[in-house]
């Protein structure tokens, strides 16, 4: 994901974009006015909130995974450039001998 110059940011950019998100959005339930009917629109509604609640988890495990892909190549920025820095320091002022 990484090259040797730390060029990270395509592989932040996909791990911002892995997964979908799944739509939580039903169409309402028809009711009726008799009670066979009511009571098929209650369990449907409870079906579709369990469903919701399921697709809710789901999303949120897909922004973790978002989160977590994306974090990698900031880490590897983060730790080149701290390299880099220490590279940069040890130069200053000092004696090389080879």
């Amino acid at each position: 994901m990484a090259d040797i110059d730390a060029n990270t940011k395509k592989a932040a950019q996909l791990g911002a974009s892995m997964g979908m998100h799944l739509s939580a959005d039903f169409p309402p339930v028809p009711t009726g006015s008799d009670a066979k009917s009511q009571q098929i629109a209650n369990e449907l509604n409870a079906f579709l909130n369990a469903a919701r609640k399921e697709i809710h988890t789901y999303n949120q495990s897909v922004d973790a995974m978002r989160a977590g892909a994306s974090a990698v190549p900031e880490a590897i920025d983060a730790t080149d450039q701290s390299g880099a820095d220490t590279v940069n320091r040890s130069a200053e002022g000092g004696t090389y001998t080879i």
